[in-house]
């Protein structure tokens, strides 16, 4: 007795599509999955737009790309390992970019969305205040039960004052977000996320993709201007170093040569302005124990040597006599001859 089998027939319309699935992993220099949960047509088609010539979004079945993946193994290595993530809904993007610069374009286009019940706030959600344009009726306890207070201005219902009627981490009710619905409040943030992402045979983590670009370029620019430093100071030869070396090469340089007293054309002003400034202490130091000790052309030319043979004879010269003249004589001439003249005369005359 024999058995036959009989081969499942694959619908044409899946054949298809694998080959297609297939044909884009093989094109594209990037393979991502983001989950689907929470994302609209609306968002999709968006999303579509903003990345047309650069990245191809694809909503299929798991088990599809899954045989396309497998017919592509040959000739992307390790891109079976994506198999693994083909859990729940997903959304496959194939793009010709970095996956890192894919993964900013879709985290600065997320969309604001309206709430559904059991959604966690993402922030505080607060209502304005204002003329809601609804009239007076159930709508009043509807907002009165999520913590809105009303009251009717011109023939409708009016928010009194701002309210928080959720904070950051609060779960959303069923109330809540039909109150937050009619209002046409959109407090939810909806966009793609990658979860992973393959590249030339390797697997990018959702947690690596998420990086902040201004930290990094921060990190980048104290790194560039530490290995600045360092290769000024070791006097390391490049592009960007050469010119502040040859720099610092000529001051040093120009220093070592004023200090040695190496005469050169460059060199020699300041070689002139050591000797001369060394040549008038030296004079000054020999003018202030014997200036006769000094010759005649060198006190004429040395500007320091001429103080001290001026100071020094003028101030006993000028102290010594002003004292004792203006002082002793001009005492006893002022005061003895007046007294005796004043004081004898004039008791004999009151006795008598």
């Amino acid at each position: 007795m024999s058995t036959t089998t009989i081969a499942k027939k694959i619908p044409t319309a899946k054949i298809e599509i694998v080959e297609e699935l297939t044909n884009l992993i093989k094109s594209s220099e990037v393979l991502g999955i983001a989950k689907a949960e929470g994302i609209g047509a609306k968002q999709i088609q968006r999303l579509r737009k903003l990345l047309e010539g650069e990245a191809y979004l694809k909503v299929t079945k798991n088990t599809l790309l899954r045989l396309a993946l497998r017919k592509c193994k040959d000739e992307k290595p390790d891109v079976t390992k994506l198999e693994q993530y083909l859990i729940g809904s997903n959304i496959f993007i194939f793009a010709k970019m970095d996956p890192f610069k894919l993964s900013r374009i879709l985290d600065k286009n997320k969309m604001k969305t309206l709430a559904k019940p059991g959604q966690i706030a993402p922030e505080d959600i607060t209502v304005t205040a204002g003329n809601t344009g609804f009239p007076p009726g159930p709508l009043i306890t509807e907002f009165s039960n999520v913590g809105l207070p009303t009251r009717i201005d011109e023939g409708n219902i009016a928010i009194i004052k701002d309210t928080v009627v959720a904070k950051e981490g609060d779960s959303i009710s069923k109330q809540l977000a039909l109150v937050l619905s009619r209002l046409g409040i959109e407090p939810m943030e909806v966009g793609l996320v990658i979860e992973v992402a393959y590249e030339d045979g390797s697997l990018i983590q959702k947690d690596q993709l998420q990086i902040d670009v201004e930290a990094i370029r921060s990190q980048f620019t104290e790194a560039a201007s530490q290995a600045l430093n360092l290769a000024i100071n070791i006097v390391y030869p490049a592009p960007e170093t050469i010119q502040m070396l040859v720099q610092k090469a000529i001051i040093n340089s120009m220093r070592l040569a004023e200090t040695t007293s190496f005469v050169t054309p460059e060199t020699l002003p300041a070689v002139l302005m050591k000797a001369n400034r060394q040549m008038s202490a030296l004079a000054s130091k020999i003018g202030s124990v014997d200036p006769s000790a000094l010759p005649q052309g060198l006190v004429q030319i040395t500007p320091a040597s001429p103080p001290p043979e001026e100071k020094k004879p003028t101030e006993p010269e000028e102290k010594k006599p002003t004292e004792p003249e203006e002082k002793k004589p001009t005492e006893p001439e002022e005061k003895k001859p007046t007294e005796p003249e004043e004081k004898k005369p004039t008791e004999p005359e009151e006795e008598e």
